[in-house]
């Protein structure tokens, strides 16, 4: 499962793989999705704002080398 922002940046796609003929795994699948994607958005946006603060904190670090 992945989550992608939309073209307009505010609406959030789940996009979900195939793997062979899961039909029924994946219902329930999208099932959980939908109702935890209140919880899954919110650790996409913390994993993303972890990212940026390394990433600036390493840009500070080899900027003073």
């Amino acid at each position: 499962v992945g989550i992608a922002k939309g073209p307009n940046r505010k609406k959030n796609e789940f996009v979900f793989g195939e793997i062979g003929n899961l039909k029924l795994e994946m219902r329930e699948l999208k099932k959980w999705v939908h109702a935890n994607q209140d919880i899954l958005i919110r650790v996409r946006d913390e994993a993303h704002r972890f990212a940026v603060a390394y990433q600036r904190q390493l840009r500070k670090i080899t900027r003073y080398k």
